[in-house]
């Protein structure tokens, strides 16, 4: 049935691609699934090596050595489809380091449709696959998106944010000028315990402080505990965006 199916014109794109890789898993049909992904991506500009040295039909990938693969994508971008489907058929989608490291390079490649297809056949989400996703989404300029699945999983239980997940998001929001967002991320922040956080705190005097709201950033930055030089390098923004002179003598009052 799998030999039948994957022949069909409809399954053309990542997600089909990756449910036909994984419907014929197993060394078995390793050769079926490199032949599958060759005319997919042809005209992509990504090629891909007829044979591997270290993956033949008789030898699967172990965990490590599909660990190597998957680090080495961003040293060897062309690979990266090969790799992604010898970690699939090797039964190693189901990984969440190897889920996570197949986003971060779909992200670099700005091929956001195969990053969010490795996301969402993941059994379930958790915040390492989830803190990729929202970076990918921002740094490729969808930060609606980004600020989107913040929301649509902070609430489950799998996928609780951390600090980290706090910063992608408000990134988001600095590069979106989404004041408002920005403010309810604050808020949700606090209320989850990171308001004393300072790499959070940082992140949000710069999304203050490009979303044009001094107030804001002053706010955040006068109710630190404790500052680093990135603290104060964004206040300096701050001032300098909204055409103000910094004063450090009056700041440190």
């Amino acid at each position: 049935m799998a030999r039948q199916t994957h022949r069909s014109p409809q399954l053309a794109g990542v997600p089909s691609l990756t449910a036909v890789i994984t419907t014929m898993g197993g060394c078995k049909s390793w050769s079926g699934a490199i032949d599958r992904l060759r005319p997919t991506h042809a005209g992509s500009g990504r090629s891909l090596p007829t044979t591997d040295r270290h993956h033949t039909d008789a030898q699967c990938p172990s965990s490590g050595s599909a660990t190597h693969d998957c680090i080495t994508l961003f040293k060897s971008p062309s690979l990266g489809y090969q790799i992604h489907s010898n970690i699939i058929v090797s039964g190693f989608a189901n990984d969440s380091f190897l889920s996570t490291k197949l986003i971060n390079f779909y992200s670099l490649c700005g091929d956001l449709p195969s990053a969010l297809a490795v996301f969402e056949l993941f059994p379930t989400c958790n915040v390492y696959l989830l803190n990729s996703m929202i970076r990918g989404y921002s740094s490729n300029g969808f930060c609606q998106k980004a600020i989107n699945l913040f929301r649509m999983k902070r609430g489950e239980e799998a996928s609780i944010p951390d600090s980290y997940t706090f910063i992608c998001a408000m990134k988001a929001c600095a590069s979106a000028l989404d004041l408002r967002q920005g403010k309810q991320l604050h808020q949700i922040a606090v209320e989850c315990g990171f308001g004393a956080d300072i790499f959070i705190s940082n992140s949000l005097i710069f999304m203050y402080a490009k979303c044009g709201s001094l107030e804001g950033a002053v706010h955040v930055f006068d109710e630190m505990p404790h500052r680093d030089i990135v603290s104060w390098n964004s206040v300096i923004l701050a001032f300098a965006l909204n055409g103000l002179h910094f004063d450090v003598a009056e700041m440190t009052r």
